[in-house]
């Protein structure tokens, strides 16, 4: 992996992800009906044959594209790279290939190559190129990426084409492979310039062989290129979530979270869910205090234009950032040991910035052992507790900003401890507690469409997502070193995440907590629904435990048990304690 640009993707935090091709002719409808999945997948959806398909490139003529305006769009709302679909699950390139002449240039009457355009473009505004390879799926050839009837469908559509090239049996993947996608790989990075990033997906058939081919021409070709963890056997540069996941926590590897800016990746008409600046601000945010990159996704439409309503988010994105002066790129996640309940923190230097996203009038810090400097808003400060008292009007819904700078180099607390009276930890800040192992389980869940499976011995660890998975033997959890410094009765909670998109919430498990000589014991229970899009999120109340005040030690969560084969799914993303109201006299 190159050290530098490593680094300078970490420092990036923030890219714009465009998804653009001829399902955006189509836009989400066909024959009258219309799509009720994202907009790029409607030739699998509708099983469209690829004659029928091919009639849509003689539609595409694009004349309101400017790659400038979208690179400008892109920089001025504080993003740092775009990575560009320069061939999609549809086979169809978006760039000059002579690999195969169904390309945007050869196929179309516009005759344009946009990545070339789009690459000048991006070289001239400072902006890094990254680009999105379909290096697998591939509906326009026979040999393409296909797991089978046999394997789960994706939302009931199918992976590979098997409308026009139903004999799986004869399907030769190694020879699409070699005929087109390694051929197409070397033209992108021998044509284009510097490419940032190379962002495959969907590896449903690649073998480990054929993944460290691919991986070796990269880095061949660019040395300094990246390349996603998509690509398959864990052999990226680079880790994502899945699409639309945000992170538990910081990530042992760079990591990067793709979400959309509606509810689709390739444009559709008939999709009007803008996520609004205030959810997209946030949810950067919350990735950036945990050291992840946030790509968002923006679908053009088929003549070219960003739709109206992605330009009016990303401005007013761009104008939050530049009123309030965020500092963005080179950025380093929250360096609390814990994270706050009213809102997200970040440094730079000696440059501490809270985004605080409730309606308090005030806020308070511990753990701060650094003094710092006189800001615009009134403060006080006693050994290492701050309180920061905020604007009682706010013009808007969005985050606001407090920027402090430190006198000296910043330091912090080790131990976590409540922040008014709350106490968030994170998976990722905890020590792993392996269990028992040798445990047997007749239980073979399948996860992905590639077929990977669940192995019954192996044992928890951290997810990409900092969250705790694969804690299902008797034992297994996790563990922190706490401080509890105000007496009182605190409520446990734990979050818990199915790890699989769209599938629901399962309880099914009984969880243990130890902590200060007490022990609580309950089954997950769906307490509080933490969000029902995506990958299921929910709050399981545990129970409660009066403490004096002056406990610091170490608190256990440990799995006693599972009822559900499903239960295996779910994710442990964080534990939640929480001062009830009033202070106990102990």
């Amino acid at each position: 992996m190159d050290y530098k640009n490593t680094v300078e993707f970490q420092n990036a935090k923030f890219g714009m992800f465009i998804h653009w091709g001829l399902y955006a002719v189509p836009a989400g409808r066909w024959k009258g009906k219309s799509m009720d999945y994202v907009g790029e997948w409607i030739q699998s959806k509708f099983r469209i044959p690829n004659s029928e398909y091919a009639e849509l490139a003689k539609q595409f003529n694009p004349d309101c594209f400017n790659a400038d305006e979208w690179v400008k769009c892109a920089k001025n709302a504080g993003m740092a790279y775009i990575v560009f679909t320069a061939k999609h699950h549809d086979g169809f390139a978006m760039y000059h290939s002579r690999v195969s002449r169904f390309n945007v240039v050869d196929a179309t009457p516009w005759g344009r190559d946009v990545l070339r355009e789009l690459a000048y473009a991006c070289r001239r505004h400072g902006m890094k190129l990254g680009i999105y390879y379909s290096h697998c799926l591939d509906w326009r050839e026979s040999d393409a990426g296909d797991p089978g009837s046999d394997s789960r469908k994706n939302f009931g559509m199918s992976w590979g084409n098997d409308w026009d090239f139903p004999d799986h049996a004869n399907k030769n993947f190694n020879a699409y492979f070699h005929r087109k996608a390694l051929p197409q790989i070397r033209e992108l990075l021998t044509e284009y310039g510097p490419v940032f990033l190379l962002w495959f997906d969907c590896p449903v058939q690649i073998t480990l062989e054929q993944a460290t081919e691919l991986r070796d021409l990269v880095h061949e070709l660019q040395p300094d290129c990246l390349i996603g963890n998509r690509i398959g056997h864990d052999l990226g540069d680079f880790g994502c979530l899945g699409d639309n996941q945000s992170p538990a926590g910081r990530s042992k590897i760079p990591l990067e979270s793709a979400n959309t800016i509606n509810h689709t990746w390739g444009y559709k008409k008939d999709d009007h869910c803008w996520a609004g600046a205030a959810k997209i601000i946030n949810d950067l945010l919350a990735c950036s205090e945990k050291n992840v990159n946030y790509l968002l996704n923006v679908g053009p439409r088929a003549d070219g234009r960003l739709p109206e309503a992605s330009i009016d988010i990303l401005e007013e994105i761009a104008d939050w950032r530049e009123q309030n002066k965020v500092i963005i790129q080179g950025i380093e996640g929250n360096p609390f040991p814990q994270a706050f309940p009213w809102g997200y923190c970040t440094v730079k230097g000696r440059i501490l910035q809270f985004f605080v996203t409730g309606n308090q009038r005030s806020i308070s810090i511990s753990g701060l052992r650094s003094r710092i400097k006189p800001c615009n808003m009134p403060f006080s400060q006693e050994g290492k507790k701050l309180c920061i008292e905020l604007p009682e009007e706010r013009k808007d819904n969005l985050p606001l900003v407090i920027q402090l700078e430190c006198m000296d180099e910043p330091e912090f607390e080790a131990y976590p401890s409540p922040q008014d009276g709350v106490l968030m930890l994170s998976p990722a800040q905890g020590e792993i507690i392996a269990g028992n192992s040798a445990e047997e389980w007749d239980i073979d869940v399948k996860l992905e469409p590639d077929g990977e499976r669940m192995r019954a011995e192996d044992s928890c660890r951290l997810a990409v997502s900092g969250a705790l998975t694969q804690w299902h033997h008797q034992g297994d959890g996790i563990c922190w070193d706490i401080a509890i410094n105000e007496a009182g009765t605190y409520e446990f909670r734990l979050l818990t995440e199915n790890r699989k998109h769209s599938a629901a919430w399962t309880g099914a498990r009984t969880v243990r907590i130890e902590f200060a000589g007490q022990v609580l014991e309950r089954e997950l229970e769906n307490d509080e629904v933490i969000s029902s899009s995506y990958y299921h999120k929910s709050a399981s109340v545990i129970g409660s435990m009066k403490l004096n005040g002056t406990e610091r030690g170490r608190l256990h969560v440990l799995n006693c048990s599972i009822e559900s084969p499903e239960a295996i799914d779910m994710n442990l993303t964080a534990v939640k304690i929480c001062r009830q109201e009033g202070v106990l006299q102990l």
